[in-house]
């Protein structure tokens, strides 16, 4: 572990731990999805992802969220699996932050990410944003994105999101998106997204950028007095939409 790590995995583990004596736990909230994700200019680059998150309130201020994902790649025919552990601290009913730490693993190897994150409400709209690190075998890399949504009415909302991942050797991985979301019913959501997702690298002083379109399609359902978790899931992997 890089001593950067393990300050950020000990402050998680501090948070966690020291807060929970001071109430018992309960779940707050939570969330789960599926989705469907395909480059444009050819589908058998896709991805099909599950994802799941809980949260538990220690009490007023503080929680814990915990994260579950798994994503199936078409052209590799390969699975990652994420798990991840939030200590959240909520400074009132629209502010929060907190700190994360989790693994990916597939069949061939793993890594190691961290960070910290904070979200705000601004009534109809909702903005979260992070930064990230991760580090395999001697590769280190680091991560940040942004996130936005716009409540247009009870059943429809847009949003927004850019996510970057620069890996050492000046390689970089990033994604806009955009997407609508309708809910048919309560805490069900449907949504619809389209983006584009480009990698660059540069060498002997050029850079070369490769970009091509995606689309998405999801369900979503979330339960729990704040209608899901605090923060999105986190991880390298979610940033690709296909392999």
């Amino acid at each position: 572990m890089t001593h950067l790590k393990k300050i950020l995995f000990t402050s998680v583990c501090a948070a966690t731990l020291g807060a929970m004596p001071a109430a018992a736990m309960e779940l707050t909230g939570g969330d789960i999805s599926l989705g469907y994700s395909a480059f444009s200019e050819d589908s058998d680059l896709s991805r099909m992802a599950v994802e799941g998150s809980l949260e538990l309130g220690i009490n007023r201020a503080f929680s814990v969220q915990f994260d579950l994902s798994h994503y199936e790649f078409g052209f590799v025919n390969e699975g990652v699996t994420s798990g991840a552990v939030h200590a959240i601290y909520h400074f009132n009913d629209t502010t929060s932050a907190g700190l994360f730490y989790g693994r990916e693993s597939n069949s061939f190897t793993s890594i190691d990410f961290y960070g910290a994150e904070v979200g705000r409400d601004f009534g109809a709209l909702d903005l979260e944003a992070y930064v990230g690190f991760g580090d395999e075998s001697g590769v280190s890399a680091t991560a940040f994105g942004i996130a936005g949504a716009y409540q247009l009415n009870d059943h429809f909302s847009v949003g927004a999101a850019y996510d970057r991942v620069d890996f050492e050797g000046d390689v970089h991985i990033y994604t806009t998106a955009f997407r609508a979301n309708y809910e048919p019913a309560e805490n069900v959501t449907l949504y619809g997204e389209v983006g584009s997702a480009g990698i660059g690298a540069t060498a002997f002083g050029v850079t070369a950028n490769l970009s091509s379109t995606y689309l998405g399609l999801g369900v979503e359902y979330a339960f729990g007095a704040k209608r899901g978790a605090t923060f999105g899931e986190r991880g390298l992997t979610r940033l690709l939409p296909g392999l």
